[in-house]
C-alpha cells in the first residue's frame, strides 16, 4: 500500500486505496490483467487507483532514476518512448514525491523487494518539490468546476497542505508527517496563511459528511503558496549562471507584448517528450485563484489549445484528462523561462544552468526520447486519453527534428530552440514545409508527405 493508504490519512468511502506490485518479472503480463479487469469493471477505479506494477529491475531504475526531467541523463535513456516506459514510469518520474518515489510504501504480502532509498542533492530536492505542487494543481483542474463531487472536498484540502508541505521542507527542512500537521506547521510559519490553514483543517474535519468544496476559498491560498515555492527556488537559484536561448517564431507568429493570439507551447514537454505538436496556448483575462475563471479555463481547452491564466509570475494551462497536464499545469520563469520569454514579446529564453531545468538537459531529454521513438515507432499507452490520432507519426517526426536541431545549436555554443512549426518547416526544406502544411490540414497525412521527411530526419540523427 501507498500514499494516504499506507498512512493515517486513509478515509473510509472516500479515498481510492493506491496499491503497488512489485514481482521478480512478468509486469507487462500484470499490467494487461489490470487492463483486462479494468473492461470488465469499469468502476473499479473509483475503489483502486490504477496501481503501480513493477519488475524488481525496473522498480530500482525508475526509484533511483530522478525525475522525469533528469531521468537518463549522461546515458541516453527514454522514459516515454522505446521499449520499456510504459504508464506507470511515467507516473513515478512526474510525481518523485517529497520523500521520494517508495517512501512510505507498507507491505501488504511477499518478500521486500524495494531498492534503498536513492540519495538527493538540493537540486533533486527542488524539483521534486515542484512537480509536487504541479501534482495538485492537476487534480484541481479535475474539480474545481464540480465542487458536490465527493472527492472534490478532499482535493481542496490537499491543494493547501501538499503544497505547504513542499514549501516547509524547502524553506526550512521541516518534514510535515500528515496534512494535518502540514497546515498546523504553515499557521505557525506564516500568520498571514492562518486563515487558509484554518479554512482546510476544518474541511478536513467535516470531510465524511461531504461537504461542498470551497474553490473560490481555497484557489487564493493555492496561489500564493504555488508562487512561495516558486519564490524559494528562485532565491536559491539567484546566483546560478543563465544560458541565454533564441527563441525562434516565424515573421507570421511574431508576438506583441501582451496582445497575442495563440503563443507556440514550446515548453519540457512539448520538446522533449510531447503528446502531440504545434500546440498553443491564450492567455485569458482573469486569475487562476478565481474559481469561476479556472473553469472556465478548463472547459475552453480544445484539440491542441490551452487557455492559460496568469497571477505574476504563476502562469496556469487547465486542462483534463489529467494527461493532458502533465508537467505543465503550472510554470514560472525557472521552469519554463521559453512561455515567459514569448509572453513578454522577447526573444531570449534564461535557462538556469542546473540539473533538469537547464537547456542542455533539455536537448538532451529530447533526443533520447525521439532518438528511442526513431528506433522503436513504440508509444506507451495512454490510460484516461483517447487512442493517439492518425496524424501522430507526423507529429513526432516533425518534432523529432526540432529537438535535434535544438541540440545540435546547443552543442555549437549558439542556443536557438524553434517555436513555431511554420519555421520549423522552414529550416527543413520543402519536406518540411509540406508536412507542416499538412499536419495543420488535419487528418491522415499523405504517404508521401511521411516518406519524404523521414530521410531529412534520419540525416538529423545520422
Amino acid at each position: 500500500m501507498r500514499q494516504g493508504a499506507a498512512g493515517s490519512e486513509l478515509l473510509p468511502g472516500m479515498s481510492d486505496i493506491d496499491l503497488a506490485i512489485v514481482t521478480p518479472g512478468a509486469a507487462d503480463r500484470l499490467r494487461a490483467r489490470w487492463g483486462g479487469l479494468q473492461r470488465r469493471l469499469p468502476w473499479i477505479d473509483r475503489l483502486l487507483d490504477r496501481p503501480l506494477i513493477f519488475d524488481e529491475a525496473e522498480l530500482v531504475d525508475v526509484a533511483t532514476g530522478g525525475s522525469a526531467l533528469t531521468y537518463g541523463l549522461g546515458r541516453g535513456a527514454s522514459a516515454y518512448f522505446g521499449e520499456r516506459p510504459n504508464v506507470d514510469w511515467t507516473r513515478t518520474l512526474e510525481h518523485p514525491g517529497l520523500d521520494g518515489p517508495i517512501a512510505g510504501w507498507q507491505l501488504l504480502r511477499g518478500p521486500d523487494r524495494r531498492p534503498a532509498p536513492a540519495p538527493r542533492d538540493d537540486q533533486d530536492e527542488r524539483l521534486a518539490a515542484w512537480l509536487h505542487v504541479l501534482l495538485w494543481w492537476r487534480w484541481v483542474f479535475l474539480f474545481c468546476d464540480q465542487p458536490r463531487t465527493p472527492r472534490a472536498a478532499d482535493v481542496c484540502v490537499k491543494a493547501v497542505a501538499e503544497p505547504a508541505r513542499a514549501w516547509l521542507w524547502l524553506a526550512h527542512r521541516e518534514r510535515a508527517e500528515s496534512r494535518k500537521d502540514a497546515l498546523q506547521q504553515l499557521a505557525r510559519r506564516l500568520p498571514e496563511e492562518e486563515p487558509a490553514a484554518r479554512l482546510a483543517l476544518d474541511l478536513q474535519r467535516r470531510l465524511r459528511f461531504a461537504p461542498e468544496a470551497p474553490f473560490a476559498d481555497i484557489l487564493p491560498a493555492l496561489v500564493r503558496l504555488t508562487r512561495r515555492v516558486d519564490d524559494v527556488i528562485a532565491l536559491q537559484l539567484e546566483d546560478v549562471p543563465r544560458d541565454e536561448v533564441r527563441v525562434v517564431t516565424s515573421a507570421e507568429a511574431t508576438l506583441r507584448r501582451n496582445a497575442p493570439a495563440a503563443i507556440p507551447l514550446a515548453d519540457w514537454p512539448a520538446v522533449a517528450a510531447p503528446q502531440a505538436f504545434a500546440e498553443t496556448f491564450a492567455l485569458a483575462a482573469g486569475s487562476p485563484a478565481d474559481a469561476a475563471a479556472l473553469a472556465g479555463a478548463v472547459r475552453a481547452f480544445h484539440e491542441r489549445r490551452y487557455t492559460a491564466l496568469r497571477d505574476g509570475d504563476v502562469l496556469v494551462l487547465p486542462a483534463r484528462p489529467i494527461p493532458l497536464s502533465r508537467l505543465r499545469a503550472v510554470k514560472s520563469r525557472t521552469t519554463d523561462p521559453v512561455s515567459f520569454a514569448l509572453l513578454d514579446g522577447a526573444a531570449i529564453a534564461r535557462f538556469p544552468r542546473v540539473r533538469g531545468w537547464s537547456a542542455a538537459d533539455l536537448a538532451e531529454r529530447a533526443v533520447a526520447e525521439h532518438r528511442a521513438w526513431l528506433r522503436t515507432r513504440r508509444v506507451p499507452p495512454r490510460p484516461w486519453m483517447p487512442p493517439p490520432p492518425a496524424s501522430q507519426p507526423l507529429a513526432l517526426l516533425l518534432s523529432a527534428a526540432r529537438a535535434k536541431l535544438f541540440a545540435d545549436s546547443v552543442q555549437g555554443g549558439e542556443p536557438e530552440l524553434i517555436a513555431d512549426p511554420v519555421e520549423l518547416g522552414r529550416r527543413l526544406g520543402p519536406a518540411g514545409e509540406e508536412a507542416v502544411a499538412a499536419y495543420a490540414a488535419g487528418g491522415r497525412p499523405p504517404q508521401r508527405v511521411l516518406a519524404a521527411l523521414e530521410p531529412v530526419v534520419a540525416k538529423l540523427y545520422g
